[in-house]
């Protein structure tokens, strides 16, 4: 009996000191089980992409850009005859044309704000905070990363020593992300003003970082086997190793869930917890801000595993909007889905 007391005296002191700890898991997984409500089913074809976009999809189906709501109402529907195109969400949604080598920005009713023809071998166009646009380039296997002012006027070329992998930005800054593998494995982190001069940088020895994701004040650096996050100044805030990430979601609320090769799913707050599920297969986590939900090949499950919708076809990727719509892309079409708590 004495050691039962002891036992629930230890238990007590841990919840007193932190209580998060344990009610943030166990929030989530009491969670109730959400719905799925079909909404929309658009056609795909091998020239087709997507993105998110002020809450909405934009998505080209390879005769026009076309943008729709979470309702599946009709924003704007442009013609673009243009077949390889490269679509990014940034300030404006950004349209590369890799053919021609003209990009194009586009804002939320579908008028073109901005149409400039570059350089070739273009890998990379963004417009950003501050009136301002990226355009990367690879020339004499080089890749450069050009700033330019709101009137398309060089600011400045960048020369990356290693090859662009990603580029992130803020109010204030903007990171490339590179990797080189010249003398060893190396990735970086170059901090830019938005008058491209350095102001920080970070590297990281045999590691290829796999996303970059920049969080409100916060920058999330993801590789194979480490989360880490940083301040706007490349500066260690927290580290949590993980073992070799398979999947990982989306953040809400500086939370994460990931999935390791073994198909353990962890969720990362603060610490490190273990989900005490386990399913083969899996091909993604979601985080839908109060909870998440998994997907295997043509199945869609809640936080316990249970089964929410099964597709006729494989699923190939899903992307949530903060509005509670799912954007499930299949083999041969796009299944658009509203998800109900």
């Amino acid at each position: 009996m004495k050691k039962k007391w002891i036992l629930v005296a230890i238990l007590l002191l841990i919840v007193l000191i932190n209580p998060n700890k344990i009610g943030n898991l166990s929030n989530i997984l009491n969670k109730k089980s959400v719905e799925l409500e079909n909404i929309k089913k658009v056609n795909i074809d091998k020239n087709s992409n997507y993105v998110e976009y002020n809450k909405n999809l934009v998505y080209y189906d390879g005769n026009s850009l076309k943008c729709i709501n979470g309702s599946g109402k009709e924003i704007f529907d442009v013609a673009f005859s243009q077949k390889n195109l490269k679509l990014d969400s940034n300030r404006f949604i950004d349209i590369l044309d890799q053919d021609k080598n003209i990009v194009y920005s586009v804002d939320k009713d579908g008028k073109v704000v901005a149409k400039k023809s570059m350089n070739k071998n273009g890998l990379l166009y963004k417009s950003i905070d501050n009136d301002s646009y990226l355009y990367v380039y690879k020339k004499d296997n080089k890749n450069i990363v050009n700033i330019y002012d709101y009137e398309f006027k060089l600011v400045k070329s960048i020369n990356e020593k290693g090859i662009v992998t990603d580029i992130g930005y803020s109010d204030k800054s903007i990171y490339v992300v590179s990797i080189n593998t010249e003398d060893k494995l190396k990735s970086t982190i170059n901090c830019y003003d938005y008058n491209g001069n350095l102001k920080n940088t970070k590297s990281i020895d045999n590691s290829v970082i796999l996303d970059l994701i920049i969080y409100k004040n916060d920058i999330y650096i993801i590789e194979k086997n480490k989360i880490s996050k940083v301040n706007n100044e490349l500066k260690t805030l927290e580290e949590f190793e993980v073992k070799d990430i398979k999947h990982y979601s989306n953040i809400y609320k500086n939370s994460i869930y990931i999935i390791e090769n073994d198909n353990k799913i962890k969720y990362i707050y603060k610490d490190i917890e273990d989900i005490k599920i386990y399913i083969e297969n899996l091909k993604g986590i979601i985080n839908t801000q109060d909870s998440f939900i998994i997907y295997s090949d043509n199945k869609i499950m809640d936080n316990k595993g249970i089964e929410l919708k099964k597709f006729d076809e494989k699923i190939k990727k899903i992307l949530f909007i903060p509005n509670n719509m799912l954007v499930v892309e299949l083999e041969s079409y796009i299944q658009i889905i509203n998800l109900k708590s």
